[in-house]
């Protein structure tokens, strides 16, 4: 057992660890001699004329732990690193491996900067470099003509893809250039570290870092790059390790139970490369699970059927996360879980590669880049202490400027308005909202109109020319806020952006989402959260089949319809008769492949009537499929983990891996939205009961419009006259609201204002 001092470990009680003969036991870098013993062990072989290079890598390594141990040195989020004996056996590994390539001295650099700087920050990452050659390069004599050195491929050129010095061997999948994957300098640092780390193909790696920062995107670049499968797993905090490993489903063929092997035991045999995303959201009991395949040994042992797999030679685990702390639901690994992985730290894109990005990603003009990135370094610093801007990002991150870049703007006029609807409308405060505007009108040299930009100076024939074909075929009274509403929620869905409305009740969010798919003539799947709200509300799950007799009757006169077309008579009328004269109507031999497939069609629908479960497709699935708009209204009640697993889908990729689903391979268990299909997410502000605000995380996932509440009296008025069924009532309106606003100073309650309350209480008694 490790020492309790640790997250997550304790003592045993006394009873228990009386009755054990307890040893301590010392790490063994405590002691000099051992430690030169176990480098020796490791390099040995390589330093036959560079007997030196062992006494160097004591050195550095005791270095090393003395700067660690005075918090001389820190991570990428101002921790003290954990640096132990198997972080530096790993880097001996890798050196001992690579001696061939790169040459002793040269692979001991090499691994050295793998091994311990690529977790730290950019001053301390520095301090251990000049370390490095302080004691690794000593004793070389041109330093600068060795670390520059290009090694020789290790084998046919023609197998390999070639990162900075690094060649990374190519998979089983034809090589895709995934041209919008953008290599600026830093980037190419990024992909070259991780690199450094593939080349030894055994040790699992954790990269670190805030959200937007490339983390995932970096990994499946480098896969398509070499050909290798890209498998993705979206950790929560109700993950089960029958997710990785399988469980036992129900064969849609034979109706038996069969057990299907998960997504992390799939990659082990086929040699994906997998990556746990968000990996401190899952359970510490999943994460321990793990840990047999995360050591050298490289073993998966699947307790249901007892079998030990090793992976295959091409298999890669990654592992992703955010810092904990800031972003919701985040626990602190302990650092015996953590030393197990390679860890990488990736720092924010520095601002200026942003332009270079923008132009090349989103194809913009570079003066539309240049002043994009104005504006973003502008509101950085003023960004101010709320709950919408309580990010380090302050008004805006990376992905926002990808948002505002890919919306087609002719202009500076028009990209400022684009600008304003993203980044202006997401505040909640009128303070917050005019600075945005006041910098994008002084960085762009615009003025920007707000009644212009949403049409309240048009009357009711001209805003429904204005709109054109997104006009609702729905009765809709215009107010100046729906206007405002709509035309931020068409602007943000045309973009194919996932929309997040946040407001008070009765404000219009869930009117205006049946609104645009009234426009769109989209079917609206919708799903009120809750706290009991289940991923398998969401995505679907395996229920029992009912209805047999039905479904026999249905699969019987198809069959037979299929049979007759085909001239096959005197066919038996019972279901087993049915499939034999179906199997030997397949053994024709004039059979044409449409109707063999009609009889295999017709012979899978009999098979499914001894199934004890089917699939069924949740809202979220049959959206995605029908190309429809989903609506996850009250967003913020459902629980994190039900949450955190539609991070795929809210990506641009716009994804959905069915681990759950039965009888299915892994590239038919992924489901990719459809042309149309939309997602929008509704939600009240923190601090009502029961309320509670989005992790950052995933808010940066959605285009955040804020919805305030309706108390305009012009608003108020326009509504109520709308609203009257009979027009002579409509001169009451004005002494209603007068009564109104009365009772709620005197009641010092503003709540009595809102609008549902007016249309309830006041105007169900008046007609």
């Amino acid at each position: 057992m490790n020492p309790a001092t640790d997250v997550g470990k304790k003592d045993l009680p006394t009873n228990i660890r009386s009755r054990f003969m307890e040893i301590d036991v010392p790490s063994p870098d405590a002691d000099r001699e051992t430690l030169l013993s176990i480098i020796e062990k490791y390099i040995g072989h390589c330093t036959i004329g560079d007997k030196g290079a062992i006494m160097d890598v004591a050195d550095f390594y005791t270095a090393i732990k003395s700067l660690s141990g005075q918090r001389k040195i820190a991570d990428g989020e101002n921790r003290r690193p954990h640096y132990s004996m198997r972080t530096l056996a790993r880097s001996l590994m890798w050196a001992s491996d690579a001696t061939n390539s790169f040459g002793l001295r040269r692979a001991l650099w090499e691994s050295c900067l793998m091994g311990f700087t690529m977790t730290l920050d950019s001053p301390s990452a520095e301090v251990l470099t000049a370390l490095a050659r302080r004691h690794i390069l000593a004793n070389v004599k041109n330093p600068g003509s060795l670390l520059t050195r290009q090694p020789v491929p290790p084998g046919n050129p023609d197998n390999f893809v070639k990162f900075g010095p690094f060649y990374l061997a190519r998979g089983p999948l034809p090589s895709d250039p995934a041209e919008e994957y953008i290599i600026t300098p830093s980037v190419e640092k990024k992909l070259v570290d991780l690199a450094r780390i593939i080349i030894g193909r055994r040790f699992p790696v954790l990269i670190e870092g805030p959200t937007s920062t490339g983390k995932t995107s970096s990994i499946e670049y480098l896969a398509k790059r070499t050909g290798h499968r890209f498998v993705r797993i979206n950790n929560h905090e109700h993950t089960d390790i029958q997710e990785y490993l399988g469980t036992y489903v129900s064969d849609p063929t034979t109706g038996k139970l069969v057990f299907q092997d998960g997504l992390l035991v799939r990659a082990l045999r086929r040699g994906d490369w997998i990556v746990l995303d968000e990996l401190n959201l899952a359970p510490t009991d999943v994460l321990e699970a793990l840990n047999r395949l995360l050591d050298d040994n490289r073993e998966l042992v699947i307790p249901e059927t007892q079998e030990v797999v090793r992976p295959h030679p091409s298999f890669l685990l990654f592992a992703t996360q955010n810092p904990p702390g800031l972003y919701g639901g985040r626990k602190v690994l302990s650092r015996a879980f953590r030393n197990r992985f390679l860890e990488v730290y990736f720092d924010d894109l520095p601002q200026g590669e942003l332009e270079t990005i923008l132009c090349q990603r989103c194809r913009i003009a570079p003066s539309y880049a240049q002043k994009i990135v104005r504006v973003f370094r502008e509101l950085t610093k003023r960004r101010q202490s709320t709950r919408v801007f309580e990010s380090k990002h302050g008004f805006a991150t990376l992905r926002d400027l990808f948002r505002w870049a890919g919306r087609d703007a002719v202009g500076y006029q028009q990209l400022a308005e684009n600008g304003y609807m993203l980044l202006a409308e997401r505040a909640r405060r009128a303070e917050d909202k005019a600075v945005v505007k006041e910098v994008i009108e002084t960085e762009m040299s615009v003025r920007i109109d707000e009644d212009k930009l949403y049409g309240q100076q048009l009357g009711g024939a001209e805003f429904s020319a204005f709109l054109g074909p997104d006009l609702p075929t729905t009765q809709i009274i215009w107010t100046g806020s729906i206007r405002r509403l709509y035309l931020l929620v068409l602007k943000a869905l045309q973009a194919n952006e996932p929309v997040l409305l946040v407001g008070e009740t009765g404000c219009g969010k869930t009117s205006v989402c049946q609104m645009y798919a009234d426009a769109k003539s989209r079917a609206l799947y919708s799903v009120n959260c809750h706290q009991n709200t289940e991923t398998a509300d969401l995505i679907g799950a395996l229920r029992p089949v009912r209805n047999r007799a039905a479904l026999e009757a249905e699969a019987t006169q198809e069959a037979l319809k299929i049979l007759g077309d085909l001239g096959v008579s005197d066919v038996p009328s019972d279901t087993q008769g049915i499939q034999k004269a179906i199997f030997s109507a397949q053994k024709s031999s004039t059979l044409a492949p449409t109707s063999a497939q009609m009889l295999q069609d017709a012979l899978s629908k009999f098979r499914r009537l001894y199934a004890m479960f089917e699939w069924h497709d949740g809202p979220l699935i049959q959206a995605m499929m029908s190309g429809g708009v989903f609506l996850l209204d009250e967003i913020s009640l459902a629980d994190d983990s039900v949450l955190e697993r539609l991070n795929s889908v809210l990506e641009p990729s716009r994804t959905m891996v069915l681990a759950e689903r039965g009888g299915e391979s892994a590239d038919i268990a992924s489901v990719t939205g459809a042309d149309g299909f939309q997602i929008v997410a509704t939600m009240n502000p923190g601090g009502d009961y029961g309320k509670k605000e989005l992790s950052p995380a995933m808010r940066n996932r959605f285009t955040e419009i804020w919805v305030p509440s309706v108390d305009q009296r012009q608003d108020l008025e326009t509504i109520a006259n709308g609203s009257w069924n009979h027009a002579e009532l409509r001169p009451f309106t004005q002494p209603l609201l007068d009564f109104v606003e009365w009772l709620a100073v005197q009641a010092s309650d503003r709540s009595l204002i809102a609008l549902r309350d007016i249309l309830v209480r006041y105007f169900t008694v008046l007609h």
